[in-house]
């Protein structure tokens, strides 16, 4: 099988139907460890993308980017009414 088949393969398999690693390097004949690489390929590669829906009103970059900053565990960032 192409690699790039594989990788696809492996994406709808993970993504789509929830089936574990595990279970899909069985299925396949391939370590656990060689999925999670697909995995990380198919993503570098652009063969799949993770969007994630935000709910409105979040500033999830913002407080992601203060911790980063500042390294500390957790920040929350809220609206107010002002």
């Amino acid at each position: 099988m192409n690699n790039d088949l594989l990788k696809a393969k492996v994406c709808k398999l993970y993504y789509q139907r929830g089936i574990s690693k595990v279970d899909i390097g069985k299925k396949l004949r391939i370590s656990r460890f060689k999925v999670a690489d697909l995995l990380g390929q198919a993503l570098k590669e652009g063969i799949v993308e993770i969007i994630i829906n935000e709910p409105s009103h979040t500033f999830l970059d913002l407080e992601n980017s203060l911790e980063e900053k500042f390294k500390i565990y957790r920040a929350a960032v809220v609206e107010t009414s002002f």
